[in-house]
């Protein structure tokens, strides 16, 4: 599950024996969220790298993801010592951390990227620009048994989060539905692997 305070007290009130694992699709969520949070500060205070900063997303993507273009940008912000260039290193470190297997390693690796995050958020340089990411991380801190459990458990919501991703953006697409049978319908010409068109007009 996510991070939420309702769910965690709604699974400490019904089941209390339960054993909570924080899902790493909301923590990334999270982070980057924070890692908008400092680029936008950044772009406010500092004119002269106003326009290698015009586009918050691209500190959101994978190594993978990146464009030519973006790569440069990236460098660019590198080179000019940049606080978001920091928070995307810091991002890709973390994702390095979640993609092990060992959960001991996941475990020192995670300690040690959150000593990381709050030295750096301390230097008075970096200190405005980073305190997004230092919150997050005290976020990792304060859930952090309920996020080494996912090594343990093996759990993950991610398919459920993927579906549920699916269906927000066919309920946006369609700006409404004048009956919950025809956002079904819409949902099953989707996602539903439909090889005909079957009788799925509602009954008047």
């Amino acid at each position: 599950m996510d991070m939420s305070p309702s769910y965690k007290s709604g699974v400490d009130s019904n089941m209390r024996n339960a054993r909570k694992v924080f899902d790493y699709f909301h923590i990334a969520q999270n982070l980057n969220k924070a890692i908008g949070k400092v680029c936008s500060r950044e772009r406010r205070t500092k004119g002269d790298i106003r326009n290698l900063l015009k586009k918050p997303r691209l500190f959101q993507k994978n190594r993978d993801k990146l464009k030519e273009k973006d790569q440069q940008t990236i460098e660019k912000l590198k080179e000019l010592n940049t606080a978001t260039a920091m928070a995307y290193q810091m991002r890709l470190s973390l994702q390095d951390i979640f993609k092990t297997k060992s959960e001991i390693k996941a475990l020192l690796g995670l300690k040690a990227w959150i000593s990381w995050v709050h030295n750096e958020a301390e230097k008075e340089m970096w200190k405005y620009f980073l305190n997004p990411l230092k919150k997050f991380a005290e976020s990792l801190t304060k859930h952090f048994d309920g996020i080494i459990a996912r090594w343990r458990h093996g759990t993950s919501n991610a398919v459920l989060e993927g579906i549920n991703s699916v269906f927000s953006a066919v309920k946006r697409r369609a700006r409404g539905f004048r009956s919950k049978e025809y956002l079904k319908m819409m949902l099953y010409f989707t996602k539903g692997n439909l090889t005909g068109i079957p009788n799925l007009i509602p009954s008047k």
